[in-house]
């Protein structure tokens, strides 16, 4: 990435765009999605004069002046929805000719057949294109609620017994990690190679790139995804003695994991369920936010608070009962 910290302590981003140099400048360490933004607005200010094209080109377009910024998985889901959701009408309307309406009339008609976060992700590309080429045009779309996925929190005793089923298989390692906090996609990227005593770093994750194929990418999914943990000498000999920590790749995690659930009699999670435990878990034991924060490597407090909101919302009922009792008796 072309960010260079400035003697004042700035943050500036350079990038070439049909031959023109794009320099945009923060006041502090930018996000993906800030750069890919700042250079949408400042593109638009270097290129005033945007030739007469169509919506389908222009978000190609768009696809192809962030591709440097945007993630494989994001550039792979943008192409789909010009492909697969982009009605004919849209793509061949000029960008200039665009309404607010013609925007409604093709988010209304996609959700007849998707789910609301479906819906909110197409949205979101169509407005993310129309604020680089239309940057008057301000939506007011209306969309479907979504609604929040609430996770199921495994108790102790069942990852317990998730783990003694494991043993002696290659899921074994991976679930422990699971439970330490680790994605699924990080899981299957890390190599011994990154275990240093009982310390494991997490600098990398396994993740599909355009053409739909696994890669490695040195980079994890937010910046502070970029860690080291700590693992039980029992975990560390056991990487140590197999001589890897997994050899598959990502989705095979949640199946593997859901066939032991099944076997056991236990609901079927996701594979990020077993991060939602150790969150929970650890705010359980009294373990400080910043911690819990820095071991998952969430971006933020909130993301982070939201795999536990439940345990949050048993502390509130019982703080608000003993606050009751000691006031009234």
């Amino acid at each position: 990435m072309n960010l260079e910290q400035l003697p004042s302590g700035s943050y500036r981003y350079k990038k070439q765009i049909n031959g023109k140099m794009i320099r945009v400048t923060f006041d502090h360490k930018p996000t993906d999605a800030e750069i890919a933004l700042a250079i949408a607005d400042q593109y638009h200010i270097v290129d005033e004069r945007i030739a007469k094209q169509t919506f389908e080109v222009c978000c190609i377009q768009y696809i192809s002046i962030n591709e440097n910024i945007l993630s494989p998985s994001t550039i792979r889901g943008y192409n789909n929805f010009i492909e697969n959701a982009l009605s004919d009408t849209l793509k061949a309307t000029d960008i200039h000719d665009i309404t607010r309406l013609m925007i409604q009339n093709e988010i209304n008609t996609y959700a007849l057949k998707h789910k609301p976060k479906t819906v909110k992700n197409y949205h979101g590309f169509l407005s993310t294109v129309l604020k680089m080429y239309r940057p008057d045009l301000h939506l007011t779309t209306s969309l479907p609620k979504v609604a929040q996925y609430e996770a199921y929190v495994l108790s102790e005793d069942e990852v317990k017994k998730i783990l003694d089923a494991s043993k002696g298989t290659k899921y074994h390692i991976p679930f422990q990690l699971g439970v330490l906090g680790m994605r699924r996609s990080e899981v299957a990227a890390a190599t011994i190679d990154d275990l240093d005593g009982n310390y494991l770093s997490i600098n990398k994750v396994m993740i599909p790139n355009k053409e739909n194929k696994w890669v490695i990418k040195h980079i994890t999914k937010t910046e502070d995804g970029m860690r080291r943990i700590y693992l039980p000498n029992s975990l560390r000999d056991e990487i140590i003695e197999q001589g890897y920590i997994f050899d598959g790749i990502p989705n095979t995690l949640k199946r593997a994991l859901n066939s032991v659930q099944k076997q056991l009699g236990i609901k079927c999670t996701r594979f990020h369920d077993l991060r939602v435990f150790y969150a929970t878990y650890a705010h359980s034991m009294g373990t400080p936010d910043a911690v819990i924060l820095a071991n998952g490597g969430w971006r933020s407090d909130y993301t982070m608070k939201k795999v536990y909101r439940k345990a949050l919302d048993e502390d509130k009922k019982k703080f608000q009962e003993e606050l009751s009792t000691k006031l009234f008796g």
